[in-house]
């Protein structure tokens, strides 16, 4: 894994133990306690009004009291496209089509096995464990209402980026405390 990538993890609040024997391992070393907001809550918040009347009141808001949802890392397998498995078996379609064709068409690395790093409201955000960049895969996400299902549904596979330009889309404590702070200064 990209050195970049610890550092990041650290800076965030999180531990990780990267050993370079698979992206596996590597992955599913990261650890964090706390959730996060994406560097665009502004645009996901719910309740503006709440959230401008707590600002006026405290100064500052806590990220995690900010009126949106934010992004819970959890890192399991999923084995949504591996014939035989209970992920595999599950079924959002009605016409018990596998949408396999459409992922692999977005997702160019062999699907049977991919990696959940976390989820937000119900977009999961997933990398392909036979990515060929082991250092830093390509993150995807999709609405678990309809995944995978672009034909029916149009939600789709949405490509986030590699790892590193994932995680710097979460902020730090310190970037939610700045991010809050110019808005004061900037809007009130």
């Amino acid at each position: 894994m990209k050195k970049e990538i610890a550092i990041r993890i650290f800076e965030l609040g999180g531990t990780c133990n990267f050993q370079g024997t698979s992206l596996e391992k590597d992955l599913l070393s990261i650890s964090f306690n706390k959730s996060f907001l994406f560097d665009d809550f502004w645009d996901v918040i719910y309740d503006w009004e709440k959230f401008e009347s707590k600002l006026k009141e405290n100064d500052f808001i806590p990220a995690d009291e900010v009126p949106c949802v934010p992004f819970e890392f959890e890192i399991y397998l999923w084995t949504f496209f591996e014939p035989d498995t209970t992920d595999y078996e599950l079924d959002y379609w009605g016409d018990g089509n596998h949408p396999d064709n459409y992922a692999k068409s977005v997702i160019k690395s062999d699907i049977s096995k991919l990696l959940v790093i976390g989820y937000r409201d119900k977009e999961r955000f997933f990398v392909c464990l036979s990515d060929e960049n082991k250092d830093n895969p390509t993150v995807y996400s999709v609405d678990m209402e309809c995944p995978f299902d672009n034909e029916n549904y149009g939600a789709g596979i949405s490509i986030e980026g590699t790892l590193d330009v994932f995680l710097n889309n979460l902020l730090s404590l310190k970037e939610y405390e700045s991010a809050i702070n110019e808005h004061i200064e900037t809007h009130m």
